[in-house]
């Protein structure tokens, strides 16, 4: 059954297609809010932490630090993967569709076309 619908998906059924793209695309999001969520969180303990290493050692506030830095790059570099990932699925989500419109309707025009023969050997 699974590779029947498979099949179907990549032959013919274009919605099918469309729609587990449109699935895998809506995970990655997703992830990539809930990731963006746990960094956020995770750079506000550390600069908590840090503030209380500093305060402990009589400075107000510590230096500039390049941890943000270093996880924004990392987050943007992140983003970019993720959005080639998604240009790369939609592209080949629209080349499945078109393909399998054109199929069928090349079967429809053939199939006409066949109609149009038998007809015309009659008269």
């Amino acid at each position: 059954e699974f590779i029947e619908a498979m099949y179907r998906m990549k032959n013919a059924d274009s919605k099918t297609a469309t729609k587990f793209v449109k699935h895998i695309v809506t995970r990655m999001d997703e992830d990539n809010r809930e990731m963006k969520e746990k960094v956020a969180d995770l750079l506000d303990h550390v600069y908590q932490n840090q503030g209380l290493v500093y305060a402990s050692q009589g400075q107000d506030t510590p230096p500039t630090n390049s941890i943000e830095d270093d996880f924004s790059v990392k987050l943007q570099l992140q983003e970019q993967r993720i959005n080639q990932a998604i240009e790369q699925a939609v592209s080949k989500a629209s080349q499945v569709a078109l393909q399998a419109a054109m199929a069928a309707a090349t079967t429809a025009a053939s199939d006409v076309m066949g109609k149009v023969n038998k007809q015309s050997k009659q008269l």
